[in-house]
């Protein structure tokens, strides 16, 4: 009987830390289980914008911004990753992700679709 209160505490930490871990990764804006497209844009400027930000076609969310970082080759410029959560969202070759001003003065890509 000495161990079943051990397994108890066990049980309820290991529940503790997956909770924590998944609600870390909603936090973000990123899910953990998704297989989600990953794309990649430069900008000259890219003010205000942070991960976790959204990605729209037409005011409807189909990604999120995972990273922003200066560019490796001309720190100049920003490299932005943002992966597009809509499995059936195929992005054309050619296609133009345009850095926009959001509703509440967050920055938003908007996804402009080559034809």
């Amino acid at each position: 009987m000495k161990f079943k209160k051990e397994i108890i505490v066990g049980v309820v930490a290991t529940v503790g830390v997956a909770a924590l871990i998944v609600g870390f990764f909603f936090l973000k804006g990123q899910n953990l289980w998704e297989q989600n497209q990953r794309f990649y844009a430069v900008y000259e400027r890219a003010e205000g914008v942070g991960t976790g930000n959204p990605v729209v076609k037409n005011g409807v969310q189909i990604g999120v911004l995972t990273k922003v970082e200066l560019y490796p080759n001309d720190p100049s410029r920003v490299l932005v990753e943002f992966d597009i959560t809509n499995d059936w969202i195929k992005i054309p070759r050619g296609s133009i992700a345009q850095l926009e001003p959001g509703m509440l003065g967050s920055p938003v890509i908007n996804m402009l679709f080559s034809e």
